[in-house]
């Protein structure tokens, strides 16, 4: 610690490849949800933390003030480190906050919230841990359902290296009992199944350091807090309705709504149903309001843009009735039509004005016939279904190049400053007083700054000529 060794080890491995990576995915997950909860476990020597800190900052601008989160909480086992990470990151002060914590201990007993993260980080923190399941229960706790857990960490356990210099530290063998022999790090498939039994859905991705094993020794993991599904077996009882509107006569609408039924009812617990729009009158009389609508009818067609005065009345008796709407068109793809592009319009209009409306768009792409839409339209009925009244949501997914997207309004600050130097009559150029670098100014009153006095001297001479005055005149 003192040579500063162990520091230089730790900053190297933030400029390897995988913590490139896990930076740039920390970027996208603050671009998808901006309002990131992030803790951060083990912060210790910070060398993850800068990645994350300049990730976390604004596009293209070196924002010193602040970073896209709601908030940031720095944590480690030692307070020892605290202080010069507050020094750091003085200038996030509004948004990081920074204190001990026990992984191995209650994160609630330490005075952490429990399900309130978004996002929790720990780099090469875990495996110094006696029981690696305790550890990730009380990180699960932290996290909200679908929160992401993001852990750097060695896996391979027969790699030589790190046991050789780390090995000689009490803290390298604190396992109890839980199969680690020869190494406290184990290797991405039993971190699989060590996180699928403990709340999380398993790897669900690693960012590893080389893709060769013969060089390959350690990596970024990311794995996503789950429920318990309940088993759906003999006793099982769907939990809500939900209601599939389609066409009478399309068949690509029928095909599709068919393929949604078995999901619905063995992945979402509902009971789906199929009606057509021209039986949503009698629909709309009895049903219950938390039921899932899924709307197909402009899907392969232009419901919108072909309205008439009896779709007219179906449609606003579709939104009347309505709590939950899925609404699907296949506007997709990277030549959308204008017609399914009304859709957009209304629908910011019935969430400003109906706020009763959970309303969620998703524009599929008919043209790309190699995905499975089905599967599309599941993830979003699950995020609709898991969705609680009073907090945000994503109202609008499209699909392009076979990919869901989701829309955010980022600050062109180029075009802002753009309109202000042309709006401005004057440039400020940072310019010399005087070409002659042996020539500085004597005084310059500020509070009449008509003049300016120069005397001209030689800076670097032991004996200078008598100064020769000038004025200069604004």
């Amino acid at each position: 610690m003192q040579s500063g060794l162990l520091k230089s080890y730790y900053e190297e491995l933030a400029q390897y490849r995988c913590a490139i990576q896990a930076a740039s995915y920390v970027d996208l997950l603050s671009h998808q949800t901006p309002a990131l909860s992030i803790l951060e476990v083990g912060g210790g020597t910070r060398s993850a933390t800068r990645n994350l800190i300049r990730a976390l900052r604004p596009h293209k601008e070196d924002s010193t003030w602040y970073i896209r989160c709601n908030r940031y909480d720095f944590t480690d086992i030692s307070p020892a480190f605290l202080d010069d990470a507050k020094e750091e990151f003085a200038a996030f002060h509004s948004q990081m906050t920074f204190g001990t914590l026990d992984v191995e201990r209650d994160f609630v007993e330490q005075g952490y919230q429990e399900g309130v993260y978004d996002l929790v980080v720990a780099d090469n923190v875990l495996h110094v841990t006696s029981d690696l399941a305790k550890t990730l229960r009380n990180v699960r706790r932290a996290l909200k359902p679908g929160g992401k857990l993001l852990i750097h960490e060695l896996l391979n356990p027969s790699g030589w290296t790190a046991g050789f210099v780390f090995g000689v530290f009490p803290g390298w063998w604190r396992g109890l009992d839980d199969s680690r022999v020869l190494s406290p790090n184990i290797t991405s498939g039993a971190w699989d199944s060590l996180l699928r039994q403990n709340g999380f859905s398993g790897v669900d991705l690693v960012l590893k350091d080389f893709d060769q094993d013969v060089a390959h020794h350690l990596g970024w993991i990311i794995s996503t807090a789950t429920d318990e599904a309940p088993s759906v077996g003999a006793g099982f009882e769907p939990k809500r309705q939900a209601t599939i509107i389609i066409s009478q006569g399309s068949a690509e609408q029928q095909t599709l709504a068919e393929s949604l039924i078995t999901p619905l009812k063995h992945m979402l617990r509902m009971e789906p149903r199929k009606i057509t729009i021209e039986s949503v009158d009698a629909w709309s009389q009895e049903r219950p309001k938390d039921e899932l609508v899924i709307f197909l009818v402009d899907y392969v067609g232009s419901f919108l843009e072909t309205l008439k005065q009896r779709t007219w009345t179906q449609l606003q008796t579709l939104v009347q009735a309505s709590r939950h709407l899925l609404w699907v068109t296949s506007g997709g793809g990277r030549t959308a039509t204008p017609g399914h592009g009304m859709l957009d319009g209304l629908a910011r209009t019935l969430r400003a004005e109906y706020y009763e409306l959970h309303l969620v768009t998703l524009a599929l792409d008919i043209a790309n016939a190699n995905t499975n839409k089905a599967s599309y339209l599941m993830k979003v009925a699950s995020e609709m279904v898991e969705w609680t009244p009073g907090h945000s949501y994503e109202e609008e997914y499209l699909e392009v190049d076979g990919l869901l997207h989701i829309r955010r309004l980022i600050e062109a600050r180029y075009l802002k400053a753009n309109m202000d130097a042309r709006l401005t009559p004057y440039e400020f150029v940072p310019t010399p007083c005087l070409s002659n670098p042996e020539t500085v100014p004597s005084f310059l009153n500020m509070e009449q700054i008509q003049t300016l006095e120069v005397i001209a001297q030689e800076l670097f001479s032991a004996q200078a000529p008598r100064p020769q005055s000038g004025r200069v005149t604004k």
